[in-house]
């Protein structure tokens, strides 16, 4: 189970909304200086705070909880390996296909730049695909963060 602490920014029946900080481990890396993971996130100056609904597992205990108060959140290290193999590896695979598709559809001299046409249109077709399973599994409890308890101040 993957834990994060945050503060409780509106209770509802089901669940509770949590602002957490952004991290980055851009600190801890030994490639900090040559990746643009740090750019990215010092180029985003909106906000360093990130929103989420966690639920409450089971009954609704809604009653127990204020604005303000710090919450513990967790949720399972299989859904993010999913999440991640789905965001990644859909249109990865996607993008793998339409390339050999392009090259064995080119002929003559154009078998590179039809590969890069099908590599093109693989990428977007495993990205809408990404989309429309994102769409359906919204609801599933699988992908959702999950109210574990209520933190300490210092803990926060």
């Amino acid at each position: 189970m993957l834990k994060e602490t945050g503060r409780v920014v509106a209770v509802e029946d089901d669940g509770l909304w949590v602002e957490t900080l952004k991290q980055s481990t851009c600190g801890a890396c030994a490639a900090r200086h040559g990746c643009g993971q740090k750019l990215l996130m010092t180029a985003d100056k909106s906000s360093n705070m990130t929103f989420i609904k966690a639920l409450f597992e089971g009954q609704s205990r809604s009653h127990d909880w204020t604005v303000g108060d710090n919450a513990i959140l967790g949720i399972s290290e299989n859904a993010l390996v999913w999440a991640a193999l789905i965001a990644y590896g859909i249109p990865l695979l996607f993008m793998i296909i339409g390339a050999y598709a392009g090259t064995n559809l080119g002929s003559g001299g154009s078998h590179e730049l039809m590969s890069a046409v099908g590599a093109l249109s693989g990428l977007l077709v495993g990205g809408l695909s990404v989309r429309i399973h994102q769409r359906f599994s919204r609801k599933k409890s699988f992908y959702q963060a999950y109210v574990i308890g209520k933190a300490l101040a210092s803990d926060a």
